[in-house]
């Protein structure tokens, strides 16, 4: 891989070379991450009680108060599966949350708790993956921003297992459920 003064050296952009992705110059990016409540098991949504922690870096979230009060339900319709079945998390989960479960805990810290859930069933459609993302009206950033990891949702009995590989300066990172 070549450094970043390699790509002009001799005058001419060396394109092969770099890694696709994004370059920070000067700052840290914006990003949003998921600091708990990454891996649910089913019983656990059902009961309710489970927190989902959204931690940003670089942006803030909205001003506290009216402000913030009306992105709460922005910020819940953000926690997407990638399906969408009848007794599914869009449907039994997300949809069913009232505002008030999401909470500005400080400047840069979401609170979200998760309501019963007593329909949601996972028996029939295996584990959901869940992508969080952050509104751009619900922060100081211009940008939606996908936190990662994603969350899983996973039936009773079900440990999902995560690993690498390496090759290079590439690293993949996979699941296997």
């Amino acid at each position: 891989m070549a450094a970043i003064g390699d790509a002009w050296a001799d005058g001419a952009w060396v394109e092969a070379g770099w890694v696709t992705g994004s370059w920070v110059i000067g700052g840290v990016s914006d990003e949003a991450q998921i600091t708990g409540g990454t891996v649910l098991q089913e019983a656990d949504i059902v009961t309710g009680g489970e927190i989902i922690l959204i931690q940003l870096t670089g942006v803030t979230w909205v001003t506290a108060g009216p402000t913030f009060d009306a992105q709460r339900l922005n910020i819940l319709a953000g926690l997407d599966a990638a399906s969408s079945p009848a007794l599914g998390w869009n449907a039994e989960v997300r949809d069913k949350m009232l505002a008030g479960t999401v909470v500005r805990t400080s400047d840069t810290l979401v609170t979200i708790t998760l309501t019963a859930a007593a329909l949601y069933d996972l028996s029939a459609i295996g584990p959901e993956t869940i992508t969080v993302t952050v509104p751009a009206s619900a922060i100081s950033g211009s940008l939606p921003l996908v936190a990662t990891p994603v969350i899983q949702a996973v039936p009773p009995g079900t440990i999902p297992s995560y690993g690498f590989t390496s090759m290079g300066d590439d690293v993949s990172w996979f699941s296997m459920g």
